[in-house]
């Protein structure tokens, strides 16, 4: 694989990123134990990977993926909670022009519950340079998004004598106080703003292996329950 398709933290630019007439910006975010390019790469092929796809579609465009620390065990990586992430992210992203023009957010997993921190932290902090990303995004993809909390959480706390569950796994526990009142925030400003929201959920049950581990029974990690974001006229596409 190509040093420019691997994955790096950050704000990452796919291609038309450096072109003053473009008409709006699309942001690839992943999600938990994911990366910058690999979550939307199929099989390390970089004719497999979905940004680049957008960007041959949407010539005037910028495409971008944001890159950060999302590992499932804090023994490999310590990290940030997903409030205090939210404010970083969201000055990288105003460093990099992006909120001068029409934002769409496309997020995997636990990016879906990240861009929702960003966009409230950017209406409420009273900085200006943030506010205009939230004035700019238009619409959001939740790919397999946790909105009630994940299975997965509880299946990290199960495998904690070889798991050690950081605190982005802890907040993902199912009907977690946090994500239920982020996301009551999020769905008034979804109403707000019109913003328009597509969402997809899990289909199929994972069998995980930790540690050379198997486990007989399978889990769905975000099955429709948990995808429902509980916009009116939207329902989640399996």
């Amino acid at each position: 694989m190509s040093d420019q398709l691997r994955d790096r933290d950050g704000v990452c630019a796919v291609a038309g990123c450096d072109s003053s007439s473009r008409v709006g910006d699309v942001v690839f975010v992943h999600g938990l134990g994911g990366g910058s390019h690999s979550t939307w790469m199929a099989r390390s092929d970089p004719d497999r990977f979905w940004p680049a796809w957008i960007a041959a579609d949407f010539p005037h465009a910028g495409v971008w993926t944001l890159g950060y620390q999302a590992d499932v065990s804090a023994w490999t990586n310590e990290s940030m909670p997903i409030a205090d992430r939210g404010t970083a992210i969201l000055e990288a992203l105003t460093n990099e022009g992006i909120g001068e023009r029409p934002v769409i957010f496309i997020t995997h997993s636990m990016g879906g519950i990240l861009v929702k921190q960003i966009l409230r932290h950017a209406t409420s902090f009273g900085v200006e340079r943030w506010e205009s990303i939230a004035r700019r995004t238009c619409g959001i993809a939740f790919v397999a998004t946790p909105h009630a909390g994940a299975d997965l959480a509880g299946f990290a706390e199960l495998a904690r004598l070889v798991l050690r569950t950081n605190e982005q796994v802890a907040e993902l526990r199912a009907h977690h106080p946090r994500l239920r009142e982020l996301h009551a925030w999020f769905l008034k400003f979804q109403a707000d703003k019109k913003l328009v929201c597509r969402t997809f959920c899990e289909t199929r049950e994972v069998r995980p292996g930790v540690l050379g581990l198997t486990f007989p029974r399978g889990f769905m990690v975000v099955d429709q329950t948990s995808a429902e974001p509980h916009v009116p006229g939207r329902s989640p596409v399996g």
